[in-house]
């Protein structure tokens, strides 16, 4: 490879990695322009909230950083902001689409696979949802048993998961009355799993469409 040859590989790089950056600031402010839709009372009270104490207890000013879409919170809070925003699952889903394709539970150190989960999807939702799956360590390419509940309808399917894991997809309505439908979930061994919903863009990752499998 010649100089020339390693100067535009270089400069292909670096254009890759500006472009990457801007679709990530781009991310954080769409984000946090969400958040603050949500937000019905001050930062100050929301930071004093009852929801807000604890360990999970997320600072005034973090909160701040969040909505002016300096920082993303990691899926580890979701919940928690969900909760405080009173957002109805909103913030749930939101940031599992943004970080769902570098998702790595082994790398969290408050993440651990379990057997059962129960999700709800904002009732008003209709479209592609999702459970992603990934494999304990020391599981990785094994069978796993998985019951799935959703209000009248039950999937039972035995699926090895790779390292990589696998999407499990279905279609969702809407809700009727405004009251969001609880899906659970249940595996034999455990396994980490990530609800979400729409598109998933990576054209590479294993999908397994089960909206044919219920009953």
């Amino acid at each position: 490879m010649t100089n020339s040859d390693d100067k535009q590989e270089e400069d292909k790089q670096e254009q890759k990695q500006e472009q990457e950056g801007a679709r990530q600031e781009q991310e954080r402010v769409e984000f946090g322009r969400a958040l603050r839709s949500f937000r019905g009372v001050s930062l100050r009270k929301l930071e004093k909230s009852r929801h807000n104490q604890g360990r999970d207890g997320i600072s005034r000013s973090t909160l701040s950083r969040y909505e002016r879409g300096i920082t993303l919170p990691g899926l580890d809070q979701a919940k928690h902001l969900d909760t405080l925003y009173d957002a109805d699952g909103k913030v749930e889903l939101l940031l599992a689409k943004l970080w769902h394709h570098t998702w790595n539970p082994d790398h969290h150190s408050r993440a651990k696979p379990e057997r059962n989960y129960s999700h709800q999807w904002p009732p008003e939702y209709s479209g592609l949802v999702w459970i992603h799956l990934k494999p304990a360590a020391d599981l990785v390419n094994s069978r796993h048993r998985i019951h799935l509940q959703w209000g009248p309808w039950k999937m039972v399917a035995d699926i090895e998961i790779p390292a990589d894991g696998i999407y499990l997809t279905t279609g969702k309505d809407a809700d009727a009355g405004d009251l969001s439908i609880t899906l659970k979930f249940n595996c034999d061994p455990h396994v980490f799993a990530l609800f979400g919903a729409g598109d998933i863009e990576d054209e590479t990752a294993r999908k397994l469409d089960i909206s044919q499998k219920w009953t």
